[in-house]
């Protein structure tokens, strides 16, 4: 009976394991022309530029659509003349004002270090991004 116990655990992490690795290949294979944006810092806009359409895209933990497994972050997209928050859920996919994004993966720990990975792709624009991080 002990040994079926540790063969079922066994095969439950290994299809935890597989299945964790299966999405990381699936994300980063079907997202080609997406690019990565990795943002660290709360309350702090990245700025992505497609041709001249500039996005200023700023994760908060305090704006909270939906709590999911005990986080409340979500990330808010601006323009020049609009703004739209979403919630930062692993895989959903978001529109906003051309710009098609993907929501990669949260991580967040005790010593209050976020990072909050986002695909980015602009629907209008076929130019490549320009990024800027924001400064310390």
């Amino acid at each position: 009976m002990q040994k079926r116990k540790i063969i079922t655990v066994v095969l439950l992490m290994a299809v935890v394991v597989i299945a964790f690795v299966g999405y990381e290949f699936f994300v980063a294979n079907s997202l080609s022309g997406y690019t990565k944006v990795t943002i660290t810092h709360i309350n702090k806009p990245y700025s992505i530029k497609f041709g001249t359409v500039p996005y200023n895209i700023t994760l908060d933990y305090t704006f909270s659509l939906a709590p999911i497994a005990g986080t409340n972050f979500a990330f808010v997209v601006a323009t020049d003349n609009s703004s739209k928050g979403f919630a930062a859920i692993q895989g959903h996919r978001y529109s906003f004002s051309g710009l098609q994004i993907m929501v990669g993966s949260i991580n967040s720990n005790q010593s209050y270090s976020q990072q909050l990975i986002l695909y980015v792709q602009s629907t209008v624009s076929n130019s490549k991004p320009i990024i800027s991080y924001p400064t310390s």
